[in-house]
C-alpha cells in the first residue's frame, strides 16, 4: 500500500457484529425459511403455483440447529459465484417475485446462530458440501469459503438443501429448547407465512406441522368488506402492484390491526401503531387503537417481480415508511380504515340498548367468517345496510335491591308476576302520579 492510500476495509469481527446485532432469533429462522421458499418459487415459478409436496424441516436443540428442505437445492455456480457472498450480486439471475432479496439473510442467521456450519445441497445436477469454522474463517485475512466436496448429483437423490448450525451462541443455545421460543417461532411462521402455507407448502418445526389459518373477514348481504387496487410505477419498468382490504372479523385484541406483505410475505402482523395509520391528527383521521376496535382487520399486500421495488427493511420485520410507495399507501389505507372505525363505534354504542334493539351485533354475530383470499363480494367502500326499522324511545336499565318479603309482599298486592313486573308497575305508578299528575 502507497503512502496516500488510506486502508479502510472493514474487518470480519465488525462485520459480523454489526450484520447479527438487531435480528431476533426467530425472524433469522424466517429468513432460512424465506430462501426454501424462494426454492419452490424457481421450482414452480407461476404465481398460483401449488407447493403441496414441498417441505421444510426444522429442528432445534441446545446443541444444533437443523434445517432441512426438498426445495430445489442450490447448483454448485450459484453457491460458488452468489449465495455465499454478502450482499446480493446485480449479476445473479433473479427469483421473480422473491421475499429473500437482500442477500444477507442466509449468512446473518447462521452467523446469529453460531460458530460451525455444514451445508449440503442436491441441485438438478449437482451435490456439495460447504464446512465453515467461523472462528477459523475470522483469522483468515481472505474473505472466501471453500468446498470440502463436489459431485455429481447420484441417481433418484433427492434435490434440497439442508444446513446444520453447531457450537450455538449462548443466547441460540439457551432459548433453543425452550417451550416459550418453539411457541413463538411456530406463531411467527404461522402468522408471517400464510401464504405459502396456505398453497400447501408443509413446514414442520420438530414433530409439529404449522397449518395454514387464512385470514378472514366477516361477510353478508348487508355487511361487506372494501377491496381496492393500485398500481405504483415510479422511475422502473416493473410495478409494484399493491391491494388494500378492509374489514371486520370476531373480535380479538390480539389479531386486530393491519397486516402487510410483500410478495407474500407477511412483514407486520396484528399492527395497530401509527406506522399502519393509527393515531393520526389529520381532520379525517382514525384515532388511537384500543379495544372497541378488535374486530377490526387490514390487509395490505405488495406484488412485485423485482422484489428491490417493495418498501421493506432489510430484515422483513417492517415497512420502509419513508419510502414513497407506502406513504401513499398509508394514506390509501387511512382513508380505507375511516368507515370501519365508525361502524365499530357504533356497534360499541349499541351495548347501551336494551338486547332486542341492537341490529348491528346481530349483524356481526350472525355473519360467516370467510378467507379474505376466497371471497367475493368486496365493495369499493366498506358497506353496512342494516334493515331500518321504526325505533321506540331511547331506553335504559334500572336497578336497585329491597328486602325480598317486602317485595313479596307488593307483587301479591299489585298482582304481578315477578320482580322485574312488580319495578315496572311500580314505576308506571309513580311516573303517572309524580309526573303526570294523575292521583287516581
Amino acid at each position: 500500500m502507497d503512502d496516500i492510500t488510506i486502508e479502510a476495509m472493514p474487518t470480519k469481527e465488525l462485520f459480523v457484529h454489526v450484520l447479527t446485532r438487531d435480528i431476533r432469533l426467530e425472524d433469522a429462522v424466517l429468513d432460512l425459511i424465506d430462501n426454501s421458499i424462494d426454492g419452490a418459487k424457481r421450482l414452480r415459478p407461476a404465481a398460483d403455483a401449488r407447493f403441496d409436496d414441498l417441505w421444510v424441516k426444522i429442528i432445534c436443540s441446545s446443541e444444533r440447529f437443523v434445517i432441512e428442505d426438498n426445495c430445489g437445492g442450490i447448483n454448485v455456480h450459484t453457491a460458488r459465484n452468489y449465495a455465499f457472498r454478502f450482499g446480493r450480486d446485480p449479476k445473479m439471475a433473479p427469483t421473480p417475485n422473491s421475499i429473500g432479496q437482500f442477500g444477507v439473510g442466509m449468512k446473518r442467521a447462521l452467523l446469529r446462530f453460531g460458530r460451525f456450519f455444514r451445508i449440503e445441497s442436491t441441485s438438478e445436477s449437482e451435490h456439495f458440501v460447504l464446512l465453515i469454522d467461523v472462528d477459523n474463517w475470522l483469522r483468515d485475512p481472505e474473505w472466501h469459503f471453500r468446498f470440502d466436496t463436489v459431485r455429481a448429483r447420484a441417481p433418484n437423490e433427492a434435490r434440497g438443501t439442508k444446513i446444520i448450525v453447531e457450537r450455538l451462541t449462548e443466547d441460540a443455545a439457551a432459548r433453543f429448547p425452550t417451550d416459550e421460543f418453539v411457541t413463538a417461532l411456530k406463531n411467527s411462521v404461522e402468522s408471517r407465512q400464510q401464504d405459502y402455507l396456505g398453497r400447501g407448502l408443509a413446514v414442520w418445526i420438530g414433530p409439529a406441522r404449522i397449518g395454514a389459518r387464512p385470514f378472514q373477514l366477516l361477510f353478508d348481504e348487508e355487511l361487506k368488506p372494501s377491496r381496492r387496487e393500485k398500481v405504483y410505477f415510479g422511475d422502473s419498468d416493473t410495478p409494484v402492484r399493491a391491494e388494500f382490504i378492509v374489514g371486520v372479523a370476531p373480535s380479538s385484541p390480539m389479531e386486530a390491526g393491519w397486516y402487510v406483505a410483500c410478495n407474500g410475505r407477511v412483514i407486520l402482523a396484528a399492527d395497530q401503531s401509527r406506522i399502519t395509520g393509527w393515531d393520526t391528527v389529520t381532520d379525517d383521521g382514525v384515532p388511537k387503537y384500543h379495544n372497541q376496535f378488535s374486530r377490526f382487520r387490514g390487509y395490505a399486500t405488495f406484488d412485485c417481480i423485482d422484489a428491490g421495488k417493495l418498501p421493506w427493511n432489510t430484515m422483513k420485520t417492517g415497512v420502509d415508511p419513508d419510502a414513497t410507495i407506502y406513504q401513499d399507501a398509508r394514506r390509501e389505507m387511512i382513508t380505507m380504515m375511516r368507515p370501519v372505525i365508525d361502524f365499530l363505534n357504533r356497534l360499541d354504542a349499541e351495548k347501551e340498548e336494551p338486547e332486542d334493539e341492537r341490529p348491528l351485533t346481530r349483524l356481526v354475530e350472525s355473519a360467516r367468517p370467510t378467507s379474505f383470499r376466497e371471497a367475493t363480494g368486496y365493495t369499493a367502500s366498506f358497506s353496512v345496510t342494516v334493515s331500518s326499522k321504526p325505533r321506540g324511545p331511547r331506553m335504559t336499565n334500572i336497578l336497585y335491591k329491597r328486602p325480598a318479603s317486602k317485595v313479596e309482599e307488593l307483587m301479591q298486592a299489585i298482582g304481578a308476576r315477578s320482580a322485574k313486573d312488580t319495578g315496572e308497575r311500580s314505576f308506571d305508578e309513580a311516573y303517572r302520579r309524580y309526573v303526570e299528575g294523575d292521583e287516581e
